[in-house]
């Protein structure tokens, strides 16, 4: 008898340790789930807000380069591939500037779809020496707008490392009086530069005259 109950005993205590042990072994599963399940649907959530402030940010973008810049909206909306706007203000200062220079509500409208990545740009630092510059040379407000309006990336270059040397070698060229002929008319000499466009087409300035040396 004492045999037996003692195999009882030993039976129910291994009982108890292989249920106490599964539960431990249960909870420390499902413990370990839900952190992956909590992750998951922590991404699933960035997902879901970082697609939603994405397309908010392409709406306002379109609507600013509607609205402030007269684009169509699909004009608006191809620009807005290039370009995508934060805030206005920065935009606002740039459409600010060159309204200042002479750009009409037309001319601004191109500038703008031809060149979208220019809102981005400093209007102090970046954009307004270029534009003294091109004054500078005795160009009118008229003349300047056209040319924006005809090739507004020619804002995009360097004013030291390219539209001063351009300038500098066309000067080498032709009486400086002719330069500004060449920015209103050959805008893309400025923006493609000299090495590209004027040497191998030498003639085409000798049609403005007055080409010193070559």
């Amino acid at each position: 008898m004492a045999l037996l109950f003692k195999l009882k005993s030993l039976r129910l205590g291994y009982s108890i340790l292989s249920s106490t042990f599964a539960s431990k072994t249960k909870r420390f599963v499902v413990g370990d789930r839900k952190p992956s399940n909590f992750s998951l649907q922590n991404q699933l959530l960035c997902r879901h807000f970082t697609s939603e402030i994405s397309a908010n940010q392409h709406n306002f973008t379109v609507t600013y380069l509607i609205n402030s810049c007269g684009l169509s909206p699909k004009a608006a909306i191809s620009a807005s591939k290039k370009v995508e706007l934060q805030t206005p203000e920065r935009a606002d200062s740039v459409l600010a500037l060159v309204r200042n220079h002479g750009l009409s509500e037309a001319q601004l409208s191109k500038f703008v779809r031809l060149h979208p990545e220019v809102l981005l740009a400093d209007p102090e630092q970046t954009l307004l020496p270029k534009l003294r510059f091109f004054i500078s040379l005795g160009i009118s407000k008229e003349d300047l707008a056209k040319t924006l309006a005809f090739c507004p990336q020619i804002l995009s270059r360097s004013l030291e490392k390219e539209i001063l040397p351009d300038y500098n070698f066309l000067r080498s060229l032709i009486p400086e009086n002719k330069v500004v002929s060449v920015l209103k008319g050959r805008s893309w000499f400025f923006f493609e530069g000299h090495s590209k466009n004027v040497v191998p087409n030498i003639d085409l300035l000798r049609q403005l005259g007055g080409i010193r040396s070559v």
